[in-house]
């Protein structure tokens, strides 16, 4: 309950203990007769599956005190807490309730017909349904009638815009677009002339979407040339496109989410994608196309604005400087989360190419106005802004030599509680950077890069290995406030690491799951780069021998038995070190994984290289490890420290 524990777990502890009587409701029942156990997410159906169960069971005290507080002053004005008692009535029989209050509240509920059973929160139900017209069946529910006017002219014209709009090829030529642009103009002059008696509101909503999909299409299309035969002038392509710009929907919504998502009827989502289509082309003669696309972004709906944010690059060769006012606009105004990663992995990418000083600065403001509001939390829990600033910061630093990019990594290292997301995400863009000093003839700029790119890794490794050092003295022992205080910062430290050593791990070949694609190369080909891979990386190696947990100790001696040709003495010295160190103080020889790794990699390192055991430090050093594997029960290490005298003759 302290910590957070997968639903799923919870749901099959519950269900399998419902199923099998008395044998564990000393463990169960304390916890599932606290309320806020049963409202866990996930969880609550087979925590009531198992109440009932117990409850003829449990003490006349505990059913008491359960249904007091279910029916507490002011308790049951909660839907939600309403429909979680009338889940547990509903299974419950009178005869076991302990108070005349819960007896009088299960009547009620019969009575009302609350009674429904402890059915899951989300059900899925399958049927059979006309799909020759989904929107007229949905138009029909909502009130519309498709059989009066203007409803049914209506309603047949918008078809006609469906299904030219969906018939459109990719590469629409010319007369597609005529037919297009025919039925729109016929369905926007319906819509506009029915005024008495108006439409149904969600047909005209219906309509006046398919209207700006159909104009979206149409701006889009290389095939558009404006007055051609058929086709509008852009005046009249415009004009409606303000009309559509008018339109109450996408509505105003309080909308918190870091999700971007929009629906086919969202008119001004499609209106502003329409000026965007049109500006590259157009905005030399028509430059009131970028007062309209800055107009887009000062729209209350996120997604209209996205529509301009996460395309302001097409301006670059037609109107460059009101571009650069458009993202500074983007940089002081927008704050929606999902807007601004699309912002950052979209039109600042091309930007950070061609002017990268400036595309830093802009990210530098950026990151400076959101990094008050950045929370701290596990660095797995990253997002897609998290993920777009990292990688184009490890960009601008590792392929652009970037000033700016570089302060920013430093606060990520310094704060590493809240910088930890961003440098585990940026780590792995750079996976392949880690070998280009490997490949067959790398370049001057591979060189630098892959120098930068260590500067980085070391100063992030020697930060979290200095994080792991005050935090760990506050976690040893019986668990306390302090010790959650110091945890995440422990946790953060601890993936960092995990994220260094598992892009080393993939990255050089050491994983083969016999799938690898032909055209990926491991980054360590021969024995020769793995031993200039062992010296260049040995300061990183170095911490993660001393600072790995038992998740990253697995990898990296996986690498370990990777490397081991480019130096077997080494790297036999490395591992010795790690699992008599790092490992043993984290429990490492008690993982099954572990003993399978560690015995599987001395046999090979026998069969291989058994002239480094010539060494009486390092037989000394193997011995220890398989005593220490041994001790903790694993009979092949067991085994194996018997044949050894054997194996080493």
């Amino acid at each position: 309950m302290q910590e957070t524990t997968n639903a799923a777990v919870w749901s099959r502890i519950l269900g399998t203990a419902a199923d099998h009587g008395p044998v564990a409701d000393d463990l169960l029942a304390p916890l599932v007769l606290q309320p806020r156990f049963l409202e866990m997410s996930g969880v609550t159906r087979d925590a009531i599956m198992f109440l009932v169960a117990v409850y003829p069971r449990l003490a006349q005290g505990q059913r008491q005190a359960l249904e007091e507080h279910f029916l507490q002053e002011g308790f049951l004005e909660d839907e939600h807490q309403t429909r979680l008692l009338s889940r547990l009535l509903s299974d419950v029989p009178t005869e076991q309730l302990a108070t005349d209050a819960m007896r009088a509240q299960r009547a009620a509920f019969d009575v009302a017909g609350h009674l429904t059973g402890n059915r899951s929160a989300m059900e899925t139900t399958f049927g059979w349904a006309p799909t020759d017209d989904f929107v007229d069946s949905m138009l029909q529910r909502s009130g519309a009638n498709l059989e009066q006017s203007p409803d049914r002219e209506i309603r047949a014209a918008s078809r006609l815009v469906e299904d030219a709009v969906k018939g459109l090829p990719g590469e629409a030529d010319a007369s597609a677009l005529v037919i297009l642009w025919e039925h729109a103009t016929s369905l926007a002059r319906l819509l506009e002339s029915a005024v008495t008696p108006p439409p149904h509101p969600q047909l005209a909503h219906s309509s006046w979407g398919a209207l700006s999909n159909a104009v979206e299409k149409l701006a889009a299309s290389k095939a558009y040339e404006p007055g051609a035969s058929g086709l509008p002038e852009l005046n009249e392509l415009i004009d409606l496109i303000d009309r559509l710009s008018a339109s109450p929907y996408p509505e105003p919504t309080n909308d918190t989410s870091k999700d971007m998502g929009w629906g086919s009827w969202d008119v001004r989502v499609y209106a502003a994608e329409s000026i965007t289509s049109l500006a590259p082309r157009f905005a030399l003669n028509r430059p009131d196309l970028l007062d309209r696309m800055e107009r887009c972004l000062d729209d209350p709906a996120p997604t209209v604005r996205h529509q301009v944010s996460a395309r302001l690059n097409v301006l670059w060769d037609v109107a460059p400087d009101r571009m650069w006012q458009l993202v500074d606009r983007v940089v002081e105004h927008e704050t929606h989360q999902a807007a601004l990663a699309f912002f950052v992995a979209g039109p600042l990418w091309p930007m950070a190419r061609k002017n990268p000083d400036r595309t830093a600065q802009i990210l530098s403001r950026l990151l400076t106005k959101n990094w008050p509001t950045i929370e701290v939390r596990p660095p797995e829990e990253r997002d897609e802004f998290t993920d777009a600033v990292a990688d184009l910061i490890a960009f601008l630093y590792v392929a652009r030599d970037s000033d700016v990019a570089w302060q920013w990594i430093e606060r990520w290292v310094t704060d590493l509680q809240r910088g930890a997301r961003f440098l585990t995400a940026m780590l792995h863009d750079l996976r392949g950077v880690f070998f280009f000093a490997y490949r067959p003839a790398p370049s001057a700029e591979d060189l630098l890069m892959v120098q930068r790119l260590r500067r980085l890794i070391h100063v992030a490794a020697e930060a979290a290995a200095v994080a792991e050092e005050v935090a760990r003295p506050h976690l040893i022992g019986a668990a306390t406030d302090e010790a959650e205080r110091w945890r995440p910062l422990f946790e953060a430290a601890d993936k960092v690491l995990d994220q260094i050593c598992n892009q080393l791990y993939f990255g050089a070949g050491a994983f083969d799951s016999g799938n690898r694609d032909e055209k990926e190369q491991p980054g360590l080909p021969s024995p020769d780069s793995k031993q200039r891979f062992i010296v260049d990386y040995a300061p990183i190696l170095d911490i993660l021998d001393r600072y790995s947990q038992a998740s990253t100790t697995y990898n990296l001696v996986g690498l370990y038995g990777f490397l081991a040709e480019g130096d077997p003495g080494a790297i036999f010295d490395r591992v010795a070190k790690l699992l008599l160190g790092a490992g043993a103080q984290d429990g490492y020889h008690y993982e099954q994984l572990g003993s399978e790794g560690l015995v599987n990699l001395v046999r090979r390192y026998l069969a291989d290289h058994r002239g480094i055991f010539d060494d009486a430090q390092r037989r000394a050093k193997l011995i220890e490890i398989l005593e220490l594997f041994s001790g903790a029960g694993w009979p092949e290490a067991l085994r194996l420290m018997f044949e050894l005298p054997d194996l080493l003759r």
